[in-house]
């Protein structure tokens, strides 16, 4: 991707589409409802355990612990009935702090701040008592917050820090004294003149050359305290040039402040903006003697560079230098720590996600310690070796941002210079997560409906999500997925976009974080909704009705989403970051998503996060439901588009039931069901129309039930927060389609069918299942019919056990999204219906796998497409069989992108016993083709079938009163897509024999080897990761592959075997130890008599195996 001109100079706003909000954009909703206090609610006394794991393996001093704490409806409207009480039962100094309220004015979240001491390794088992008999706990704090006309001053007991509210410097004065009397000798430093911005042209601007738009104390308690500062950058004469909002947070009893920097680019005069840098530079009271930092060696021991000069710079995700005095020295990834010393005091900063947010870079020198949020460039060339998906914001040796676009940067400074520089790496890298019982959280609905682990309900899945959050990390890893603007977010979307998280991959790891609690689940999400917030949100357009938009994925996070030119296509557009905002950016582009960032305002209090999600959420509610006003047209599916946005405006809607958002919900749900056909005519309940080419290539009237199920499923979420009965008939009528629709003979839905419930493509994809049973559970549940609840066990039962893991963001979830709805109305339907096998449902036992087995339909084509030689036998019935073949185009070799089909002809021969050809056809390998070919001889007589083909042509061949196998050896490669069972023949006598396979793609793939009697069933599954190696020529990952030994039973020899095969789009399979035939059916087996046709050796057992398939 070449970096692109400064884009577009001159926008003219749409006058149809405009934005006429009826209030002020809201505030973060700390400390809501006060009014409240002093009511009674219905839990007397309850005490709910609360674990903290030190996980970094560093003493903790005192180190900071911030969670939200979910109370049920009801419960609890005084937050001061809240205490957290440590393991010895001492009640600990803790700020509680209301951030949500349910419709009646009970506390739905309260954030709670504290401090603990805590050993490497070691959990500590807290409580927190609530009830209107929890006694109030007495607090003296050191903090306290002094605002008068021109500084706010805060004192948190060892520290004194002076913000300047007309000229904001960030800390216009900073003073230590361990004692609290803050004499003159106290100063350690000072940031003159705040933020440093150097635009292209080397000019400066400051954050203090402004007065600040506003400067307000957003918290205030007695152990955290947060002054928020929002402004622009501006040049001494005072013309301004981009924006900022700085939040400076202070901790009871702590020398410490930790600046979180939100930069952004406002400036419309242009659709990009370039920078030289940003940094932010402190001037000490005294010149330092030295300064120390830590760099890890690959034992993950530090090793600590001490010198009178010493700067860092992390230079990309993998690279680093290190200036000590002179001496360079090169080195990995940097925890961004560095300590100055001076005579009497000393200074520790840590720069957090320092490698991860790259580039950046400390410098410490004489008097002046510089912070380098964006460190100056080295040359114009600066980005030129690396992927284009990472170098994209490099340009000239600049910054390039496009309007709208923003990163948050935090940074930790120790004026104390006390705690040990690993302690503080810790705190700023792996802050404590409190852990509560999913138990509680499925109680309380505060996240949403969700269901516990109930002895080993569900295993399969929670197993499920930890092969695919590795899988996912390793891609992740793999595919640089870092930077300042990319850090949170995945790549390879068409495998050419940045995906923007979609499907909220934030709120899928949330819930399972509530459910499993898995720290590395919660830490994985919380970058995600930051990414989302900065980067994906619009803050900034010409056009106001644009602000809070949700960019869908696109290049470079915020251009063009699509395909880009691969393989020399020239039908496939370009790959531009430069791209004007439209449909596809506002709240109707069908990829929009707020609960991932309203997660992370209840769980850990994200303020920076929960601003961007009002700013969404005033986007629908004055915007975009304004000018929702159909459904969809004859060119595209629309229905997504209406069920997203309900979900997100949903989402937001239940932080505090503001009404502006529900009225925007009931816009929105109007917008879905105005088009719908009435239900007397009796046919299918939504518009009618020609589906586009790549849901039906016929064009057939029909509808996708993936776009549908995801309008279903936000008008279900709606239906269960409102009770609204115009919404239940058609919700219900809808899935009722679904379930008619339910394709059986692939355990799936087509991509789409028509209003009948037929197919209307031969597409399949299974892991699309569980989006779309998603309503279909609560219809089910609300209904009490095991009818509808039975296909939703069927359409999951294929995804857990033969899915395997899922590396890719977007696929990964696809998967998660609705899990914790879909499991919480299966739930709900068996605890009054069959507790007991409720208690059993996906639990990973024999009994569940057997289920499964039984329902996975026989294979009914044979969709070989490989070896380049493909080789079938095949046995006449009767005298006078005609054996037909047909060859079918599959383009799964690339996921999103079909490259086209090189040129050139097949050959297809028919030989017999003796080797006579009977046949030989050529064709062309860019077409489908359709053989007949009339067989010689009476009854009894064997064929051998060549086909020399390259891997784009799927052969399957049938006729009546045939026996027909294909070879199961040197490669075999067979389109599956969804779970088929074929037969196999295991010899008398055999002790041992083995069946390898491997995904041809990324993506899962698995095997079943069925014995013919009740013993039990071995079965296995994997994924092949994605990346984008096989796109950019680089080293692939490797391709994953299974192999199992299989021992049979005397009396399970000499019989006929199945084997159940299923990977994502093909897979390559090998039988070894047995003969290597592989048929449809048991009936269609035989074992081809090794002199028909060829000499290769088909027989089991001998011969060398291939190394790799």
């Amino acid at each position: 991707m070449n970096p692109p001109d400064p884009g577009w100079h001159h926008y003219k706003p749409d006058a149809a589409i405009q934005f006429q909000a009826e209030r002020d954009t809201p505030p973060v909703p700390f400390a809501i409802g006060s009014e409240h206090a002093g009511k009674t609610g219905s839990i007397r006394l309850l005490d709910i355990p609360v674990a903290v794991t030190e996980e970094a393996g560093v003493d903790r001093g005192y180190s900071d612990l911030r969670f939200g704490f979910p109370l049920p409806q009801g419960g609890l409207f005084d937050e001061r009935r809240l205490q957290l009480i440590a393991p010895d039962g001492a009640a600990l100094p803790a700020q509680f702090t209301p951030i949500s309220r349910w419709p009646d004015g009970s506390l739905k979240w309260a954030l709670i701040d504290a401090h603990l001491s805590l050993a490497a390794r070691t959990k500590a088992n807290l409580t927190v008592r609530i009830g209107t008999e929890a006694v109030p706990a007495r607090q003296d704090t050191p903090l306290s917050v002094t605002e008068e006309e021109d500084v706010i001053t805060v004192v948190t007991g060892p520290l004194r820090a002076v913000i300047d509210k007309r000229r904001f410097s960030v800390l216009k004065d900073v003073c230590y004294d361990a004692e609290g009397a803050f004499a003159p000798l106290g100063r350690i430093a000072e940031c003159v003149d705040g933020v440093h911005l150097l635009d292209e042209k080397g000019c400066l601007f400051t954050t203090a050359n402004a007065s600040p738009e506003s400067c307000t104390v957003e918290e205030c308690g007695p152990e955290r305290a947060v002054v928020r500062v929002k402004g622009k950058y501006a040049d001494i004469s005072g013309r301004c040039y981009m924006a900022y909002t700085t939040r400076l947070i202070f901790r009871a009893g702590l020398g410490q402040v930790t600046i979180e920097h939100t930069h952004l680019n406002d400036n419309l005069e242009s659709e990009f903006s370039d920078i030289t840098s940003l940094t932010l530079p402190f001037v000490l009271t005294d010149a330092m003697t030295h300064a120390v930092a830590p760099l890890s060696c690959a034992n993950g021991e530090n090793v600590f560079k001490k010198a009178e000069t010493l700067s860092i710079c992390q230079i990309d995700d993998q690279r680093s230098e290190v200036w000590v005095g002179p001496e360079r020295v090169e080195a990995g990834r940097l925890s961004g720590a560095i300590s100055v010393q001076s005579k009497s005091k000393a200074l520790g900063c840590v720069i957090h996600d320092f490698w991860q947010r790259w580039p950046k870079s400390v410098r410490a020198e004489d008097r002046e310690l510089a912070i380098d949020l964006l460190p100056e460039q080295p040359a114009p060339t600066f980005g030129a070796d690396l992927p284009p998906h990472i170098m994209f914001p490099f340009v000239d040796g600049k910054y390039r941002f496009k309007w709208g676009m923003s990163f948050t940067q935090k940074i930790t400074l120790d004026f104390s210079g006390e705690e040990p520089l690993p302690e503080l790496v810790a705190e700023a890298q792996m802050p404590l997560v409190a852990v509560l019982p999913a138990a509680w959280y499925q109680e309380t609905e505060a996240l949403g409906r969700m269901v516990a682990p109930k002895e080993s309900q569900f295993a399969l899945w929670d197993a499920f999500v930890d092969q695919s959050f590795r899988a996912h990390l390793e891609l992740s890893e793999r595919q640089r997925e870092y930077g300042y603007l990319n850090y949170g977010d995945w790549w390879g979307e068409r495998h050419c976009n940045w995906g923007n998280n979609e499907y909220d991959i934030a709120a899928c790891l949330f819930m399972e974080f509530a459910r499993s609690g898995r720290t590395d689940y919660y830490r994985r999400a919380i970058q995600a909704a930051r990414h989302q917030a900065d980067v994906d949100i619009v803050h900034a357009y010409p056009n106001r009705y644009y602000q809070g938009a949700n960019v869908k994925h696109s290049i470079a996070h915020t251009g063009k989403a699509g395909s880009v030119r691969l393989h020399g296509d020239p039908q496939l557009p370009p790959a531009t970051w430069s791209d004007p905002y439209d449909c596809r950016t506002d709240a109707t582009n069908g990829h929009t998503w707020s609960k991932g960032m309203t997660c992370a305002w209840f769980l850990a209090g994200e303020a920076r996060v929960m601003e961007a999600a009002i700013e969404l959420g005033e986007h629908i509610a004055w915007g975009m439901s304004r000018h929702c006003r159909f459904l969809g047209t004859a060119e595209q599916t629309e229905e997504r588009a209406v069920g997203w946005a309900l979900l997100a405006i949903l989402h937001l809607y239940q932080v505090n039931y503001d009404g502006a958002y529900l009225q925007a919900a009931r816009r929105i749900v109007g917008a879905g069901l105005k088009d719908q056909i009435p239900p007397e005519k009796k046919v299918w309940p939504w518009p009618q129309k020609p589906l586009p080419k790549d849901h039906s290539p016929e064009g057939l009237d029909g509808n996708c039930h993936l776009i549908l199920a995801i309008l279903l499923h936000a008008l279900a979420e709606y239906h269960r927060i409102t009770r609204d009965s115009e919404v239940w008939n058609p919700l219900r009528q809808s899935c009722e389609w679904i379930a008619k629709s339910w394709w059986e003979p692939d355990l799936c839905w087509p991509i789409a069918s028509t209003p009948e419930g037929l197919p209307a493509t031969p597409v399949r994809w299974p892991r699309l299942n569980p989006m779309i049973a998603a309503p279909l559970a609560y219809v089910g549940n609300e209904l009490r019919s095991g009818e509808i609840i039975a296909i939703v066990e069927k359409a999951l039962r294929p995804s857990f056990y033969f899915c395997g893991a899922e590396s890719l963001g977007k696929e990964l979830a696809e998967c998660m999204a609705f899990m914790p709805s879909l499991f919480s109305n299966l739930d709900g339907y068996y605890r009054k219906q069959d507790p007991e096998s409720g208690l059993r449902l996906f639990d990973g036992s024999k009994e569940e796998l057997a289920r499964t087995i039984a329902i996975i339909p026989r294979a009914t084509k044979h969709s070989v497409l490989g070896p380049e030689n493909r080789m079938f036998g095949v046995k006449t019935g009767k005298k006078g069989c005609v054996l037909v073949a047909s060859r079918s185009l599959i383009m799964s070799n690339t996921v999103y992108i079909t490259p086209p089909i090189p040129p050139g002809k097949g050959v297809f021969t028919v030989s017999n016993r003796s080797g006579r050809t009977v046949c030989r056809r050529e064709f062309d390998a860019t077409r489908p083709e359709t053989i007949q070919v009339p067989l010689p001889g009476p009854g009894g007589e064997e064929f051998q079938v060549i086909i020399e083909d390259g891997e784009w042509g799927a052969w399957s061949l049938e006729g009546d009163r045939l026996q027909i196998v294909m070879e199961a050896s040197l490669g075999l490669r067979v389109h599956v897509g969804s779970p088929r069972r074929y037969a196999f023949f295991v010899p008398s006598g055999t002790g041992e024999f083995g069946v390898r396979i491997a995904g041809a793609h990324h993506g899962g793939f698995g095997l079943a080897a069925i014995p013919p009697d009740d013993a039990p069933v071995t079965c296995l599954t994997d994924s092949n990761i994605a990346g984008i190696a096989s796109f950019r020529g680089e080293a692939a990952a490797p391709v994953r592959e299974i192999k199992v030994a299989i021992r049979p039973q005397v009396e399970q020899t000499g019989r006929i075997w199945d084997l159940v095969l299923y990977a994502d789009y093909d897979l390559r399979c090998c039988l070894e130890g047995v003969p290597k035939w592989l048929a449809l059916n048991a009936s269609a087996w035989f074992a081809p008599d090794s002199r028909t046709g060829s000499t290769r050796n088909t027989s089991g057992g001998s011969g060398e195996p291939p190394k790799k398939f």
